[in-house]
């Protein structure tokens, strides 16, 4: 199998505003297929190779949700000091926000 990596192939960044602060994600896919939360790793943001690569294939099955983590390409910082539990707790606001009560994360 051939992965392409053409930005091309990522629909275009949506943002909200969860506790007044901006949140910048991507999403695509299939709308009724299984959720899938698509994270970046530390020091990068959605629009990575892992991402180019991973989004196109995952959205011919599911409904993929890519965010910037806070602090990272359109997303807002979280306020003062933060921790790993207020990293998960942004990302529950942000899948309720979407009206997603739940999603895989490969």
């Amino acid at each position: 199998m051939t992965l392409s990596s053409s930005p091309a192939e990522i629909p275009p960044s949506e943002q909200l505003i969860l506790g007044g602060r901006q949140v910048s994600f991507v999403r695509g896919g299939i709308d009724a297929a299984a959720p899938v939360l698509l994270l970046h790793g530390g020091g990068l943001d959605r629009v990575t190779l892992s991402l180019r690569l991973l989004f196109p294939h995952l959205a011919k099955h599911h409904h993929v949700i890519a965010p910037d983590w806070p602090g990272h390409a359109g997303s807002d910082l979280l306020g003062g000091p933060f921790r790993i539990a207020d990293l998960g707790n942004w990302l529950l606001d942000l899948l309720d926000a979407l009206h997603i009560c739940c999603a895989n994360v490969p």
